[in-house]
């Protein structure tokens, strides 16, 4: 085990030190020779695995929605972070990107939203992706073109995205320009959308048109 001295410092408590304990005996257990020749399967295997020991409940926010806690507690997420990485980078990927792409829920979503996504997450029962970057603007937020237009109920949002992390999942946020905010949208499929038949150097920008209700899942 790594040096654990920094579990001392002032902002650290009890309960930060307890789960930085349970989580380097979960990975030193779980996450040593996760590494194989089918590395979809491994992802799909490891959200599978954290979701079961109840590790994706700290990346959503509300126990009635499978949660740790009301909130989510950056201290705890960095420490399993760090603690995941250390034996298995691509586990602290996985953990990672579960929160990544669900965290607008968490934090702004609407309750029948979070009710339909929020658990089947942090269960490991579903595949979070995110959809941020564009071909010409990168990860730059700033710079995104895609953009969110109400009509009634719904926002229609037209625009490129690239490089989706976990792009053949069901469930996806993706972030949009709206005339005085950012609008994120949230899509669920009754089956994958996209689906590759060999792994690509790089990810060719699709053009889509998504409807995402402004109000309700």
């Amino acid at each position: 085990m790594s040096d654990s001295s920094y579990l001392d410092w002032p902002f650290f408590e009890e309960r930060h030190r307890s789960l930085a304990r349970d989580a380097e005996a979960w990975a030193a257990a779980h996450a040593e020779s996760v590494h194989g020749d089918d590395l979809d399967r491994d992802c799909r295997s490891l959200v599978q695995a954290l979701g079961t020991d109840g590790w994706l409940a700290h990346v959503v926010a509300g126990r009635a929605y499978g949660g740790a806690g009301e909130t989510i507690d950056t201290r705890g997420i960095c420490l399993i972070r760090e603690t995941l990485a250390r034996h298995s980078g691509l586990a602290d990927f996985v953990f990672a990107m579960q929160g990544l792409g669900s965290g607008a829920i968490s934090l702004a979503g609407t309750p029948a939203q979070k009710e339909r996504f929020l658990a089947p997450v942090a269960s490991g029962r579903a595949i979070a992706a995110f959809a941020l970057s564009e071909p010409d603007a990168g990860s730059d937020v700033g710079a995104m073109a895609c953009a969110a237009v109400a009509q009634g109920d719904d926002y229609v949002i037209d625009g490129e995205k690239t490089w989706i992390s976990n792009g053949a999942s069901p469930t996806s946020t993706s972030s949009s320009r709206a005339p005085a905010s950012r609008v994120t949208a949230v899509r669920r499929a009754s089956r994958p959308k996209a689906r590759a038949a060999s792994r690509p150097s790089s990810s060719k920008p699709r053009r889509r048109d998504w409807r995402s209700p402004s109000a309700s899942a």
